[in-house]
């Protein structure tokens, strides 16, 4: 036992284990534990406390303010420290030298915060520091800054508050890798003090990897974004997470060189102009964005909004995962088609390997007097066969309100063109009463003995031609982990259960919800006879939802 604690990544292991009092204690118990204990104990700083009580206590003139404390703006004490002696190096020599380098973590908590600095106070660090950024913490990996608790920390000083934000440059220096910057909660109200050091906040985290960035609304945080991103190069970029974009600031970020993961999740805002202006006339080999982009999640208010991505992005690229995500009411064939064209016109197919379209979980506004449409078209179903062309596509979901053309016939040109496939979800998350599946249960089986790395499936069949008196399928049996029918049709649910027996006797999930539509009962004949089958199937201890 002993030996083990004499190697260096044992003992870390173990303090890493440990919240902060813990890990304090371990650090006192030997001289074996004291470096990897305050290792842990100082990893992350919440307040400016640590650094505080670093200091002399004859620095300071304590003064004590009545504040409402947030968020429940209860009343409170806080202790607001003011300068009364020069803060010199050697006042700061201890805590820059043995505890500093420490830190890899930053997020101000107004809870953590027990003791405050005045504005002269904060003035005297800068001073003692020669203004040098991340001087406190000058191994900084990870940093969160959540606006608010800046605002929270002005209302705890009450008649002295001070806007922290321009001084937080003492902890924030360019080793941070992992940024996350929020705006939310923060008043819609400009500011332009506020406005010019979240622009200029890119310009101190010049080698951030992973960064996240929310803003509340469309209002003065939409430029300072466009600021925002414009202050720096972000070269070395890699991972970025956005609350929303606009057509101007997707061209910027197409510019950023080694940026390989891109979430974006617009939550319901205000739609800006600038998605509807007309897209300019498409010039092939003529853009050159997004040139190290391996991963692209979008949710947007419409689908066809993930076009202004696939555009600018060169035609070389390596794109390897893309889902687009709707929240707007509607999507239809055509706007879907758009999509997967785009898709064709400028992924990769020597790279592309997923492709998810989803429609928003609720229906469009219907016709309350009838929802059946009189006269359907083949020209109403998306068309899969722009995506032949991407041969390494192993993964493919496609869900919105309409259907997808997807028969008997399709299936050779899949088994050719997608021959890794191993997910294929083409199942409407919605009721789909005005159009019967092209497929059958003979379809289904042909279909999986074609691409037989398929293990999860979602496809809505026709089980109504299932027959008692047909004979057994020598098709033999599939090991699918997932199987999806959505609203199939279904007459008799003892032969949905023996079939299922038959072929997939140790499928261990079978989904058949849908969204219904507005006018459609809570639980029609068709989710009852589904229910008989799924209660069936549970008597098989493989097949077990």
């Amino acid at each position: 036992m002993e030996r083990c604690l004499q190697i260096p990544e044992v003992l870390h292991s173990i303090c890493e284990e440990l919240n902060p009092p813990d890990a304090l204690s371990m650090a006192l118990t030997s001289r074996a534990f004291l470096e990897p204990g305050l290792d842990s104990v100082w990893y992350e700083i919440k307040s400016f406390d640590p650094l505080i009580s670093c200091l002399p206590d004859d620095l300071w003139l304590a003064k004590q303010v009545a504040s409402p404390q947030p968020p429940s703006n209860r009343i409170s004490t806080t202790t607001v420290l003011f300068v009364k002696k020069t803060i010199k190096p050697k006042h700061l020599k201890r805590y820059l030298s043995f505890y500093a380098p420490r830190i890899r973590s930053f997020e101000l908590k107004t809870r953590h915060c027990k003791k405050l600095l005045s504005r002269t106070s904060l003035q005297a660090l800068q001073l003692a520091t020669d203004h040098q950024p991340g001087v406190f913490s000058p191994f900084l990996k990870e940093c969160t800054i959540y606006w608010i608790s800046f605002q929270g920390i002005q209302q705890m000083m009450g008649k002295y508050k001070v806007d922290v934000a321009p001084y937080m440059s003492l902890f924030f220096g360019c080793s941070v890798e992992s940024l996350l910057l929020s705006l939310e909660g923060v008043s819609v109200s400009e500011d332009p003090l506020r406005a010019a050091s979240v622009a200029l906040m890119g310009r101190r985290f010049p080698h951030v990897k992973d960064l996240v960035f929310e803003a509340p609304s469309l209002g003065w945080s939409l430029e300072v974004a466009h600021d925002f991103f414009a202050s720096s190069s972000w070269s070395y970029l890699q991972e970025l997470s956005l609350q929303y974009a606009t057509p101007r600031l997707v061209r910027q970020l197409a510019t950023f060189p080694c940026l390989s993961s891109l979430y974006i999740y617009d939550n319901k805002r205000q739609r800006h102009p600038d998605w509807d202006t007309p897209l300019p006339p498409y010039t092939p080999l003529g853009e050159d964005g997004f040139p190290a982009l391996r991963e692209l999640e979008l949710t947007l208010d419409k689908i066809t909004d993930a076009i202004h991505f696939l555009r600018l992005m060169s035609p070389n690229n390596k794109l390897k995962d893309l889902q687009c995500n709707a929240y707007a009411k509607g999507c239809t064939s055509e706007e879907c088609q758009t999509v997967i064209d785009a898709i064709r016109d400028h992924c990769n197919p020597l790279t592309l390997e997923s492709v998810s379209l989803w429609a928003p979980d609720e229906y469009s506004n219907f016709d309350p007097q009838g929802i059946e449409r009189i006269d359907l078209a083949s020209e109403d179903l998306v068309d899969l066969s722009p995506l032949y062309g991407f041969s390494k596509l192993r993964y493919l979901e496609i869900q919105f309100e309409g259907s997808v053309q997807f028969g008997e016939a399709q299936i050779p040109e899949v088994s050719r063109a997608w021959p890794n496939l191993d997910n294929l979800g083409l199942c409407t998350r919605f009721s789909n009463p005005d159009r019967m599946p092209s497929m059958n249960h003979h379809g289904l089986l042909r279909l999986l003995q074609a691409c037989p790395k398929i293990d999860s499936l979602s496809l809505r069949i026709d089980t109504t031609q299932l027959n008692s008196k047909e004979k057994a399928s020598n098709a033999g049996t599939f090991p699918l982990k997932y199987l999806c029918f959505g609203d199939s049709p279904i007459c008799s649910p003892s032969l949905v259960v023996a079939f299922l027996r038959t072929h997939f006797p140790d499928l261990p999930s079978l989904e058949t919800t849908y969204i219904k539509r507005a006018n459609e009962a809570q639980e029609t004949l068709l989710d009852r006879r589904w229910k008989m089958v799924k209660e069936t199937l549970k008597e098989v201890p493989a097949l077990r939802n």
